[in-house]
């Protein structure tokens, strides 16, 4: 039944209900189904697309867009595998190479050892063998990832250049970097000539060390159609290298032996000379500096951020910076481990009798290492949002060039403070106006009950809806006006608390009677109470 509705559906492939149910299948039904392909090319079946009339329209997955955590996510598959998709890897090596695998344990093993092992067995160099590993490692990810490591760089060098800052801005890899699984990653592809490329691998992992060849190889065919080679340097090579003294890395030098035409070359025919003036204004908030740490030159806005210093012939790094992230020592070297990071440096007040918000200004950028001058030049943007950071550091808003997009969030971080301030008025003025208006509702409740306190209800209305009051004729009306007999004489026998007390005693109740009985009190002076109705209802507050 399960199956007669997979047929209905189109779907073909061996279906995993039919293993404990045959009865219930025709042959027809059978030659359908797709052979399972073999396992050392996919994990589990795949169950292949029958043909339709027509193009339907195919469901789009959840990874079909790219994020920064996806790009993390690939990333950390790729450079720092799990133990799972490794011992999958090294299985299809041995498949390819038509190596019989000597011993299958279930507890992990060193997989340097087991390289060597497989390879002295068969007779298969060991580097061929790591090679091997690291190509399968990588079409076992491009086929998870083909559209997310299609867009990470245009050319391999970009692309090896991109895994450290993908790995640091991606919050995705945190659990890894917990497990020590990314601690320090940094990988710089750097160009030693037109065909060759010089990878630096530093603080090596043993395990990515035996992949890294092989996913540079398989990068370079699979992504860009080239063909290379890539050779793993001694270690006495690697210590010739003066940018990187007493830091530990691996070198793999690589080879471009072809590589895809490309429709505009990567380098320009001929070298334009840009005046040193114009660069610093151009990139006003820029500094270069050689082996020693020595300063070059400077941009504009720094030259006004130090304004108030002595200039020397080339002051050092640290007399004028102070690298805040990423968190490494203020050396050539050191800073050339972590080149393709994101670097903030600070500022140094130039004057110590400056407040420190308005002598400090860190600039956020992009290290760039010039092979030809063996120096660095730093490219960078000030880390403020408002116009009111660059007040008392000397800078201008004509001092952020055009083509940087730091114009553009200031001045649009100045239009959203500013309808920030206009809301917030508003809504003072909001509260104001309820407030008011409550108030008005409370003087005007007041102002009718005293209008009913001294006219009759009837008159009262018309005279708060700015009527004019008819007078009106009555035949029959009763007046009762009273007092208190020998009150001059109680009052010369009582305190004067127990004569007000006895006067709100007897009024209160008079009050509240005339409520009751529907009459209207005309004057209450001292003792003496005034009350006049229509008809003999008053005669009952005295029966």
């Amino acid at each position: 039944m399960f199956c007669t509705k997979l047929k209905d559906l189109k779907i073909t492939g061996e279906c995993p209900f039919s293993l404990l149910t045959q009865s219930g299948i025709s042959d027809e039904n059978e030659d359908e189904c797709a052979e399972v392909p073999n396992s050392s090319k996919a994990a589990l079946p795949i169950c292949r697309e029958k043909t339709t009339h027509g193009n339907l329209p195919q469901r789009k997955t959840s990874r079909s867009r790219v994020y920064l955590h996806t790009l993390a996510e690939s990333i950390c598959k790729l450079i720092s595998p799990e133990y799972e998709r490794l011992y999958l890897a090294f299985q299809r090596t041995l498949a390819n190479n038509k190596i019989k695998e000597i011993r299958n344990s279930e507890e992990r093993e060193d997989f340097e050892k087991l390289i060597t092992d497989h390879a002295n067995a068969s007779g298969v160099p060991v580097n061929i063998m790591k090679e091997s590993l690291g190509e399968e490692l990588f079409k076992i990810c491009y086929e998870e990832d083909e559209h997310i490591l299609g867009v990470v760089g245009g050319s391999l060098k970009d692309f090896l250049n991109s895994f450290s800052t993908l790995l640091k801005q991606s919050a995705h890899c945190h659990d890894a970097e917990k497990k020590g699984r990314l601690e320090e990653v940094s990988i710089l592809c750097l160009e030693k000539d037109p065909d060759f490329l010089n990878v630096y691998y530093f603080f090596p992992k043993k395990t990515t060390s035996l992949i890294l060849s092989g996913i540079i190889k398989a990068a370079a065919h699979i992504l860009y159609e080239t063909e290379v080679e890539v050779t793993v340097m001694p270690p006495c090579f690697c210590k010739d290298s003066a940018e990187f003294i007493n830091q530990p890395y691996l070198l793999y030098s690589v080879q471009v032996k072809s590589a895809k035409p490309s429709l505009s070359p990567c380098k320009p025919q001929s070298s334009l000379v840009i005046p040193a003036s114009m660069f610093c204004k151009t990139f006003p908030f820029h500094c270069m500096f050689d082996k020693d740490m020595a300063i070059l030159q400077v941009g504009n806005g720094i030259r006004r951020l130090l304004s108030r210093r002595e200039f020397q012939a080339k002051p050092n790094f640290d007399e004028w910076f102070e690298i805040l992230a990423p968190k490494i020592n203020s050396t050539f070297s050191g800073i050339m481990t972590m080149l393709n990071m994101q670097f903030t440096i600070r500022v140094r007040r130039g004057d110590s009798t400056l407040k420190r918000s308005t002598g400090v200004m860190d600039l956020k950028g992009q290290m760039i290492y010039i092979f030809e001058s063996s120096t660095i030049l730093f490219l960078g943007s000030p880390c403020v949002d408002r116009l009111e950071d660059f007040t008392g550091r000397g800078l201008y808003l004509s001092d952020i060039p055009i083509h940087n997009a730091l114009r553009d969030v200031v001045l649009i971080g100045e239009q959203a403070r500013a309808q920030d301030g206009l809301k917030k008025r508003l809504g003072k003025l909001k509260a104001t106006l309820e407030q008011a208006h409550q108030a008005l509702e409370e003087e005007k409740k007041k102002t009718v009950d005293l209008l009913c306190s001294i006219f009759p209800g009837e008159v009262a209305q018309q005279l708060w809806q700015g009527q004019v009051v008819q007078a009106k004729k009555f035949n029959n009306v009763t007046m009762l006006f009273s007092d208190i007999v020998g009150f001059t004489a109680i009052c010369s026998q009582c305190s004067p608390m127990q004569v007000i007390t006895m006067l709100n005693e007897l009024y209160t109740l008079f009050d509240y009677q005339c409520g009751e009985l529907d009459v209207y009190k005309v004057e209450n002076l001292l003792h003496q109470f005034v009350l006049l109705e229509r008809g003999i209802k008053l005669v009952r507050l005295f029966e």
